[in-house]
């Protein structure tokens, strides 16, 4: 692969000289699109805040705790005070438990691929836990400090 070092896909070398700027970025998929998503559980304790979506499958949305959720009118999220983005669980209306399939299916394979690899790739999976194969990830939109 090529490219200029930028995000998600890019990698190998960049700018004029050839130089490499080490290896290609994990791919996230649909994943990259909540900054928490999990399969099992999502749980905080006030006053914690979140900034962008998070989503739970195959678990219900009973598995959200401590976020003081207010489903909104379609019943396809919810929001909270504490999230400044949407809250998306598996038994929500049509099309969140596709999408949220989608998304943990492109969560575990960014896990496996980083697993795979020699070096972990901060900037873009940050942590990850794994407990009997159900695994939170938290991925950040930047560099890692």
């Amino acid at each position: 692969m090529s490219g200029t070092g930028g995000r998600s896909g890019s990698g190998g070398t960049g700018g004029t000289s050839g130089t490499p700027k080490g290896p290609a970025a994990v791919g996230l998929g649909s994943a990259g699109n909540f900054v928490v998503l999990a399969k099992m559980g999502i749980s905080t304790v006030p006053p914690s805040h979140l900034t962008g979506d998070i989503g739970l499958s195959p678990s219900a949305a009973s598995f959200v705790t401590g976020f003081s959720l207010v489903a909104d009118a379609t019943n396809v999220f919810s929001t909270s005070t504490q999230v400044v983005g949407k809250v998306f669980a598996a038994d929500y209306a049509v099309p969140t438990s596709s999408r949220l399939t989608t998304a943990v299916s492109n969560m575990e394979a960014a896990y496996t691929d980083a697993a795979g690899r020699p070096t972990l790739i901060s900037s873009s999976l940050v942590a990850a836990t794994s407990a009997a194969r159900h695994w939170l990830l938290v991925f950040t939109n930047g560099p890692a400090p």
